[in-house]
């Protein structure tokens, strides 16, 4: 495209590349490599650039451009298995030939393991909603003895109940009651005779 220096041509390629054009110049591109073969061969060569630098292998981090030549924070990260394969292998090489770092990291580990040993302690917050749940447990547990004891006691009721209602009324005999009350009055009867005859002297 006219008026652009290869410079700046370039920056433009690089930046729609690394996905960090600004408002306004994915249109100067789209314009650059419309029919300009130059644009078009520096894009592509930038392109292979890019994905040559993205196969390179990752490089290890040699001890000595490590301060005091001590890995120091990393050993924490050693522990918890955090680091990158290639510095997994740089730390546990320096690891082989430096007392210092295996005495830190055993350090380390150790108090590692005591923390891990100490009980939790939990704030007064969830101290006190777990009394307020054993509470509510307790409440429920109550409750539901009191019902199962009233429903025991309605079942017996009821059962009882049953079993008195169930049997058999005796049937009234009209005329046994008939022979009943006769008997009767002629009992009555003959007691208010005996005194008559004793005050007369009669038999």
């Amino acid at each position: 495209m006219a008026g652009l220096s290869a410079e700046i041509r370039e920056e433009l390629l690089s930046a729609y590349l690394d996905g960090e054009l600004r408002p306004g110049e994915l249109t100067v591109v789209t314009r650059i490599l419309t029919g300009d073969d130059e644009a078009i061969a520096m894009f592509r060569s930038l392109q292979a650039v890019r994905r040559a630098v993205r196969l390179l292998p990752e490089l290890e981090i040699p001890a000595h451009l490590l301060p005091e030549g001590h890995f120091g924070d990393r050993l924490s990260a050693y522990l918890d298995g955090a680091l990158r394969t290639a510095e997994m292998r740089t730390v546990a090489g320096h690891l082989m030939g430096c007392a210092d770092c295996r005495s830190e990291l055993q350090t380390l580990d150790r108090a590692r393991i005591a923390i891990r040993a100490l009980p939790g302690v939990e704030p007064p917050e969830i101290l006190e909603l777990r009394r307020e749940v054993e509470e509510a447990r307790r409440k429920m547990r109550l409750g539901r003895v009191a019902v199962w004891v009233g429903g025991v006691a309605a079942a017996a009721a009821l059962l009882f109940g049953l079993s008195v209602g169930g049997r058999e009324q005796p049937t009234v005999d009209l005329a046994d009651l008939g022979d009943r009350h006769v008997a009767r009055a002629s009992v009555t009867s003959g007691f208010q005779i005996l005194p008559a005859l004793s005050e007369t002297g009669k038999p």
